[in-house]
């Protein structure tokens, strides 16, 4: 067989292949991700549906106390970003006016985000 020239030589030649090759498993590793989120997606949004559905029933207590504790828990022992102040602040705000949308919605937010946090943790234990 003749080499045919390049304008690389053939280290060169190797790295590129070594690059294409990291870069299709940086791709496949980033699809997976990708598939993995997704299927945690699919998860969370089952959870919130049934949990709400079974609000009513003794077991849809539990898991709610347990999920929404463990999120307040969180945010104030964490305190990453300032949540537990920004929690404070829109609390208070929602006590002295209880009809503003605002203070609802970030609190609803930063509760919100946390008790996904909390759901994504256990889902990625059961995954083990």
């Amino acid at each position: 067989m003749i080499a045919l020239p390049t304008p690389y030589s053939w280290h060169d030649q190797n790295v590129i292949r070594k690059g294409m090759m990291e870069e299709e498993t940086i791709t496949r590793e980033s699809e997976e991700e990708e598939v993995k989120w997704s299927e945690f997606d699919e998860h969370f949004s089952k959870w919130e549906r049934f949990t709400y559905c079974d609000r009513g029933t003794e077991e849809g207590k539990k898991e709610i106390q347990r999920v929404v504790s463990q999120a307040l828990e969180d945010i104030w022992i964490e305190n990453t970003e300032n949540e537990a102040e920004r929690l404070n602040y829109w609390l208070f705000a929602l006590y002295c006016s209880p009809s503003d949308k605002e203070a609802r919605t970030k609190i609803a937010e930063l509760v919100g985000n946390r008790i996904r946090k909390v759901i994504e943790t256990d889902w990625i234990d059961s995954r083990k």
